[in-house]
């Protein structure tokens, strides 16, 4: 049950996206759409939806008795929609760097690992993260803390 809901609370974040993505400007002829990477990010997420929906249906069939889950069960998906909300919400305000840091460490943390390690892989996946859309694909990011640190340093 709680992997429907899982999928259910994220397809609603990725219709909620989607619809965020059609209002950036479109681009010329000549080049791609600020929207193209968000727009196939957004199909991968309802993708996995859909494949974690079918596994669920497939073990429900499979199973006899019907399953209802727990306040314990349901903790997970809900920590994790909240995660979601937050970094949606925070990124703007405190930027990619320091909102995608703390996003991925509390994931990892939320499914059983530890602060230090955590922590580690936060900063390498969000150093790979900004490298990969800020530097090669040239994706404008909110980094409001990095433009703060580069006014101050010319200044």
């Amino acid at each position: 049950m709680k992997n429907w809901i899982l999928a259910a609370s994220c397809t609603a974040f990725a219709a909620a996206c989607f619809i965020e993505t059609l209002s950036f400007p479109s681009a010329g002829a000549m080049y791609r759409s600020p929207a193209i990477y968000p727009q196939v990010v957004i199909a991968i997420i309802v993708v996995l939806c859909v494949v974690l929906v079918a596994g669920e249906a497939l073990k429900k069939m499979q199973s006899a008795t019907p399953a209802f889950p727990s306040k314990a069960s349901l903790r997970l998906p809900v920590l994790l929609v909240a995660a979601l909300v937050a970094y949606y919400v925070l990124m703007p305000l405190i930027g990619f760097v320091i909102a995608t840091f703390t996003f991925i460490a509390i994931v990892f943390m939320l499914f059983g690992g530890r602060l230090l390690p955590g922590s580690g892989f936060a900063a390498i996946m969000t150093a790979g993260q900004y490298v990969l859309f800020a530097v090669w694909l040239d994706v404008r990011v909110p980094d409001p803390v990095i433009a703060f640190i580069k006014h101050s340093l010319s200044g």
